[in-house]
């Protein structure tokens, strides 16, 4: 048996809508066959009046069968109602989830490698960062370079690259 907290954000979308529509089912966790169908095609008839946009709950058929045509609908606790609802703000105010994305990034620590200035994230290991900090932002590139200056290049900054060759197809 599925429980709430196993569900995807939109499976969990369908239980609580059954829910606050159908209280019944709040304490009456079983549903029939022919109870979902009713609901769900109400609900998709009314949708434009405003009626729960939800799919058809497929995954609960196979998962809470408890016998034919009786299904287990997974009713959150108190508890999972919150989270579900504090999550469902989260998806509907993206633009409050995007400025702690960006408040995160500006705190990113500093580091100073060879009189330039690198921002090391989680994402970024040291190596990495002072591979930026060589090739820099800047779009021009040498094309006279070679493969042994580059390394040497990387060499003098404390990189080491491995020695084997790739033939790529």
């Amino acid at each position: 048996m599925l429980k709430f907290a196993d569900l995807s954000f939109s499976q969990k979308k369908f239980v609580v809508a059954v829910i606050e529509n159908h209280p019944e089912f709040k304490t009456n966790t079983q549903m029939t066959l022919k109870q979902v169908g009713e609901i769900t095609q109400a609900w998709a008839k009314e949708r434009a009046n405003g009626a729960p946009k939800v799919g058809y709950p497929n995954w609960m058929f196979k998962a809470n069968k408890i016998e034919k045509g009786l299904y287990q609908l997974p009713v959150p606790s108190d508890s999972e109602l919150s989270e579900y609802q504090t999550e469902a703000e989260d998806k509907a105010n993206p633009v409050k989830k995007a400025r702690a994305k960006v408040a995160k990034l500006q705190s990113a620590k500093k580091v100073m490698i060879n009189s330039n200035t690198v921002a090391i994230g989680e994402e970024l290991s040291e190596d990495e960062s002072r591979l930026q900090a060589i090739i820099g932002e800047d779009d021009s590139f040498d094309l006279d370079l070679s493969d042994e200056d580059f390394s040497s290049i990387l060499a003098e900054a404390g990189i080491e690259v491995g020695s084997g060759s790739r033939d790529y197809y």
